[in-house]
């Protein structure tokens, strides 16, 4: 079941796409794309985004929100 903290960060990003190239630029990515529109997908995970860009490009930006270090998903996402 997915919490309103989730849901938060989901809508966020949704309503806001430019706040995705903000985040990736802050964590020293300056080459991201300018994003153009998102689309919620189906998930298995905490958030997906279908991401195009103002140039044309297209991708999916998977999150997986985390409160703390947890050593399964850890296990897990590094396959």
């Amino acid at each position: 079941m997915f919490s309103s903290t989730f849901e938060v960060m989901h809508r966020h990003f949704r309503e806001y796409p430019e706040g995705i190239e903000q985040v990736f630029r802050g964590a020293g990515i300056a080459s991201f794309p300018e994003v153009a529109a998102v689309n919620r997908t189906e998930r298995q995970f905490d958030c997906a985004l279908r991401v195009r860009t103002k140039s044309g490009d297209a991708f999916v930006l998977i999150f997986e929100a985390l409160r703390g270090p947890t050593e399964d998903k850890l296990r897990r996402w590094s396959r």
